[in-house]
């Protein structure tokens, strides 16, 4: 490898690999919670992004990625702001939004606060650490549609890479479907989300046991989920 090559490159984890594989070619993207800034690097140095906006709460965090954007010369096409969440992007400057590593609630925080994501041509790329099914049921009541879904398994945890486009349709979820949204038709790490899917449930249940107050509802979605999953072959 010269010089060149070596300067250029960027290894992104297994998690933030199939992040960036999402991210449409061409599309000028945010990366919001960019952390150190490899996801953008690599989307800028790969050529498949022309311009990252790349956003950050932690200045500690912002200040190391301006390190790694100076380093691989590529101040020009990424844009950062000291921010929370999607606060200081204009809506006209980016085409994808890239929400990584937070939990479900957090993204969804962060979409209710900026009603310009309702917008058939922005493309969304969100990877929940945890809260998954709370974030898929976030979607479907306010109009997005999950076009397609990935399981990752990376570092001991499961993780769905999501392709989300604005559709305009509130729809209902079933409990199924919050839990596994569309990771079944994908070609990822299935078995190793749905093994902790069900360490998950179990737990529940155990610990509904222990509990002085039985609660019903979650019994019965803790069942259905773990008899669901018992039918299938993955």
């Amino acid at each position: 490898m010269n010089f060149l090559q070596d300067k250029l490159k960027i290894s992104l984890s297994k998690r933030l690999g199939f992040t960036a594989a999402a991210v449409r070619d061409g599309s000028r993207a945010a990366d919001v919670g960019c952390d150190h800034g490899y996801l953008s690097a690599y989307l800028v140095l790969s050529g498949k992004c022309p311009q990252i906006y790349a956003t950050d709460i932690s200045e500690k965090s912002l200040r190391k990625a301006e390190c790694l954007f100076a380093e691989k010369g590529i101040e020009e096409k990424v844009v950062t702001c000291l921010a929370d969440g999607l606060d200081g992007i204009s809506p006209d400057s980016v085409d994808d939004v890239v929400i990584a590593g937070l939990g479900g609630d957090s993204i969804s925080g962060i979409m209710s606060r900026h009603g310009w994501l309702k917008d058939f041509d922005k493309h969304l790329v969100l990877v929940p650490a945890s809260r998954h099914a709370k974030l898929r049921r976030y979607l479907y009541k306010e109009g997005y549609a999950i076009l397609s879904e990935t399981a990752v398994w990376d570092k001991r945890r499961a993780y769905t890479v999501m392709s989300v486009k604005y559709e305009g349709n509130e729809k209902n979820t079933t409990t199924i479907f919050e839990e596994f949204g569309k990771i079944l038709d994908s070609d990822g790490d299935i078995k190793e989300y749905v093994t902790a899917v069900k360490r998950r449930y179990d737990k529940v249940l155990r610990e509904i046991e222990k509990a002085d107050k039985i609660d019903v509802n979650k019994v019965v979605r803790a069942r259905e989920i773990l008899t669901y999953i018992e039918n299938l072959e993955v």
